[in-house]
């Protein structure tokens, strides 16, 4: 099973999308300029952490390091449900840096179609994660006693987030809630589009940024809960919608079902599962 190279991962941020942080621009290209190896209390501590998320797993939550280089850390998060972002292959690259513990984690959100698609407020199109504990948003942030299972649950609190969170004015209720309908069934279009299918439609390519063992996690994945995947899918088609958004639900239930046909036919074995 091919993949493509991390350096793939590594675009610098669109300026267009965001205001840049000033403390932490929590980009990946200033952790790769680093000339220097990781101390010996950096590979220590990552690698304490990798064995703790690793053998005590968090349900929703796929951890692998990259080849050769566990300061790099892939991480999946399957979108909650219950939420706009159900099911989704959500996939974050972690950058370790040589200071780690005493400094953060770098974190790249990739699930953003080519810097196309925004989820919710915490996670930009760009790759940028707002969130307190890396310290790209307000409020208390990193300290040496967090870890590795810290920093991936914490991200995964922020896909629970609603897309338009804010409470309305009783008298504007009714326009809050045509918009909040609105946007929730545009997002779980774009989350069966970009987060499930383009993601194992990448996989099975061989051009996926995921380490081997997550792409084939993901796939089993997939394939254990691939009901409730179809279920979410069809209920788009009984959505209220134009005829062009009817067409274009056909043609991701009809994708999301061949997908699922030829992940079995390359992998038998998970026909069993």
């Amino acid at each position: 099973m091919q993949r493509r190279p991390l350096t793939a991962a590594t675009t610098p941020y669109s300026a267009m999308d965001e205001p840049r942080r000033s403390a932490a621009t929590c980009n990946l290209e200033t952790a790769l300029a680093q000339p220097k190896q990781p101390s010996g209390q950096c590979l220590l501590r990552l690698n304490r952490d990798l064995k703790n998320i690793i053998d005590n797993p968090v349900p929703g939550i796929y951890v692998e390091p990259e080849k050769g280089d566990v300061t790099y850390v892939h991480t999946v998060i399957i979108g909650p449900d219950n939420t706009p972002c159900q099911g989704g292959l959500f996939h974050f690259v972690l950058k370790f840096p040589l200071g780690y513990p005493d400094r953060p984690p770098q974190v790249r959100f990739m699930t953003t179609d080519g810097g196309r698609v925004r989820f919710n407020r915490k996670l930009y199109s760009s790759g940028l994660v707002s969130l307190r504990i890396p310290g790209t948003f307000h409020g208390p942030s990193w300290n040496p006693e967090m870890t590795l299972k810290t920093m991936v649950v914490s991200i995964q609190s922020s896909l629970i987030e609603q897309p338009l969170d804010n409470e309305p004015a009783l008298g504007e209720f009714k326009t809050w809630l045509q918009k909040t309908i609105s946007c929730n069934a545009k997002l779980r279009f774009q989350t069966i589009k970009v987060a499930i299918c383009d993601a194992l439609e990448a996989c099975l390519l061989g051009n996926s940024l995921y380490p081997q063992d997550l792409q084939i996690a993901v796939m089993k994945h997939f394939v254990k809960q691939y009901d409730k995947y179809e279920s979410v899918a069809f209920s788009l088609l009984g959505e209220d919608s134009s005829e062009e958004e009817s067409k274009q639900y056909a043609v991701l239930f009809e994708r999301l079902q061949d997908l699922h046909d030829r992940i079995l036919q390359n992998s038998p074995t998970m026909r069993k599962m």
